[in-house]
């Protein structure tokens, strides 16, 4: 029985890595005509109360800074249809709560190269999406 990818969702920060997925999920999807989505998570900010950065401030700035990714994105791929997903918190826990919500076929994302202790102490988002998911992910290379 031949599979059917109806939706994929692409995850996405401001690293050259998730732009390439972001390009590379949205050209496959149009490929077969799949639905999109994008997410893009704005992680909890504590600030920094001695440079005078209370938490709300911070937490704007980041906000900010994933919509202008999001338009970024829009404008970069003007005639496609994309849903926006932008929650607030742990980047792993927050991707796999939109695919329980959104219920995509392919999750898509970049790679990033990671330091041996992040990997070694599971802090890659990828090897978290790797342990929890129940959907195919495609892992993009960067180049």
């Amino acid at each position: 029985m031949p599979v059917r990818i109806e939706k994929i969702l692409i995850a996405v920060d401001d690293s050259p890595s998730a732009m390439h997925a972001a390009d590379y999920g949205i050209h496959l999807a149009q490929t077969l005509e799949a639905k999109i989505g994008i997410i893009t998570v704005t992680p909890f900010s504590s600030g920094n109360i001695d440079a005078g950065i209370t938490p709300e401030m911070a937490q704007t700035k980041l906000q900010i800074l994933a919509d202008r990714l999001l338009d970024d994105i829009s404008i970069t791929h003007p005639k496609v249809a994309i849903e926006e997903f932008n929650p607030i918190g742990n980047t792993a826990n927050e991707i796999i709560n939109i695919i329980e919500l959104w219920n995509p076929d392919l999750m898509v994302i970049g790679h990033h190269t990671h330091s041996a202790l992040a990997k070694f102490f599971g802090l890659s988002t990828e090897i978290k999406l790797i342990s929890h998911l129940k959907k195919p992910l495609l892992i993009v290379p960067h180049n």
